[in-house]
């Protein structure tokens, strides 16, 4: 037991501004390629080391670039209105222009800051990774797809449909060009 004496009230703390590390280590903290943006003056603030190892740049070197610099439409035409993208469900499909002048294709979605309409977070997917991630989402659905199947195979009353359906998931499942029972 302890005296009510004993426990002293917690003062909270003063909470004190965010400054630029500290957004720098947040989005350092992000999966995916993460620049913030000052949309109204169109140039990149901070950017992590994600999109740095994806431009071959170093982090510090992408803050204060213009964003068209990093960022261009694939057929070479100008940035659209940005503002018109923020909050949709669907990704923006870009290039992004790596040190060497390369493009990569990426797609990218905004998401506004709560705290100033004007800075946004842009995150940057390489196409080649929205591709793997679909083709293994496809792959794990196929799967799941396969085994109902093969579950709702034992319910069948025909013996002969019932064997068509294990041998179909068993083919879906181990990707062979055939399967057989003894």
């Amino acid at each position: 037991m302890t005296d009510s004496s004993v426990l002293h009230p917690v003062k909270p703390t003063k909470r004190r501004p965010l400054g630029s590390a500290d957004f720098a280590a947040l989005l350092n903290a992000l999966p995916q390629a993460v620049l913030l943006v000052d949309l109204a003056r169109g140039f990149t603030m901070l950017a992590n080391t994600r999109l740095a190892e994806m431009t071959a740049s170093l982090p510090d070197d992408l803050a204060g670039l213009p964003l068209a610099s990093l960022l261009t439409n694939p057929d070479n035409q100008p940035l659209p209105p940005l503002h018109q993208w923020i909050g949709r469900a669907q990704n923006l499909a870009l290039e992004l222009v790596t040190r060497s002048g390369r493009r990569l294709p990426v797609a990218a979605s905004l998401v506004p800051l709560p705290s100033s309409t004007d800075l946004v977070l842009i995150t940057i997917e390489a196409q080649s990774v929205l591709i793997q991630h679909q083709v293994k989402n496809e792959r794990q659905q196929h799967l799941w797809d396969a085994l109902y199947t093969l579950g709702h195979a034992a319910s069948q009353n025909d013996l002969q449909a019932a064997y068509s359906m294990a041998l179909q998931a068993g083919i879906r499942l181990t990707g062979a060009a055939w399967i057989g029972l003894y």
